[in-house]
């Protein structure tokens, strides 16, 4: 699971909740503040993160923005 943490985070939910993005599709699992905890079904958790990272940047309101990316496992753990 990733964690995404950042300013404008809604954008960031609004863009890739339920999306296919390079072959990766994400899945909003919960928020908490400007905290986006979102599941994806790609091969690995790297490539994912920088799948999210990329697209992200990419967005009109997110351009000049601070995001963060971690890998979250199923017991809590952040990477």
């Amino acid at each position: 699971m990733l964690m995404v943490s950042g300013a404008r985070i809604e954008d960031v939910a609004d863009a890739f909740d339920g999306r296919e993005i390079e072959g990766i599709t994400f899945h909003l699992v919960k928020r908490e503040g400007l905290i986006l905890y979102m599941d994806h079904d790609g091969a690995d958790e790297d490539t994912a993160a920088a799948v999210l990272k990329k697209g992200a940047k990419a967005l009109p309101r997110m351009k000049n923005m601070f995001l963060n990316i971690r890998i979250v496992d199923k017991a809590g753990n952040i990477r």
